[in-house]
């Protein structure tokens, strides 16, 4: 597979297509670097604007090697056990095998910083709107990236307004491309003939957001809670769902009425 996936509360028929889309668009535009996918609750812009998907370039670093690690620590242990004994042979010996394993983690951690790779974000809002706008939306983030590799400043505003140079690249990506003010050239949707060329990658996402269980509404309001000592709580219904509420003289969760 030439995507990580990472992503929470998520089925995992899902994380397969969104990473089997990522590789359908990776197989048609080189450019495209393996990312890590995440998907999660989303947000919006000032303006009210729903935010379907977020790239964040070169977050993510692959963890270390700890048997490298391990073997250079004993290795320099060594060496100071020899130097403290007098023993030349051995010394000698030793600071063989230090540099060796001070090559190896070198290297390794050469080979770390090349590995570093970018976040694509999906958030819930654009799953929610269908395997099309999801589709899209990959590609609205790999136009970013492709922007990326090739030193293209394609946004500015913190990420938030689209220039001309990012809608010329997603156009090469089959996307429509539209303005809305004052985001630039930022809302993209993919034509007929776009998901055609797609259409398996659409078809399994298609499948993967039928299958996935919807989550219950978040509740909101206020709940009143009575605790062990008899006092009465009143908590915003939404905490009092995702945590316990412990009353703070008696220590004692507080309970629904």
């Amino acid at each position: 597979m030439s995507v990580t996936v990472s992503g929470q509360l998520v089925a995992g028929g899902l994380m397969a297509a969104l990473t089997g889309a990522w590789d359908a668009i990776r197989a048609r535009h080189v450019e495209v670097s393996p990312v890590i996918l995440a998907v999660g609750p989303g947000s919006s812009y000032p303006s009210g604007r729903v935010i379907l998907g977020h790239f964040r370039s070169m977050g993510w670093v692959p963890e270390r090697n700890g048997d490298t690690d391990i073997e250079l620590r004993t290795a320099v242990r060594a060496v100071n056990d020899a130097l403290e004994s007098g023993d030349v042979e051995a010394l000698t010996a030793r600071l063989g095998w230090s540099a060796e394993a001070t090559l190896r983690s070198a290297i390794e951690l050469s080979n770390e910083l090349r590995a570093t790779v970018s976040e694509v974000f999906i958030t819930d809002e654009c799953l929610a709107r269908g395997s099309t706008t999801v589709m899209a939306t990959l590609l609205h983030e790999a136009v970013h990236g492709v922007a990326k590799q090739r030193g293209v400043s394609e946004t500015s505003w913190r990420g938030r307004y689209h220039n001309q140079r990012f809608k010329a690249i997603a156009e090469e990506f089959g996307l429509e491309v539209s303005s809305d003010p004052p985001y630039g050239s930022s809302v993209t949707a993919a034509p007929h003939a776009t998901t055609a060329v797609y259409a398996a990658a659409v078809d399994a996402l298609e499948g993967a957001l039928r299958a996935r269980e919807p989550r219950p509404p978040a509740p909101t309001g206020i709940t009143s809670l009575r605790c062990g000592c008899g006092r009465l709580v009143r908590a915003a219904r939404r905490g009092s769902v995702a945590c316990e509420v412990v009353c703070g003289g008696c220590r004692v969760e507080a309970q629904s009425r």
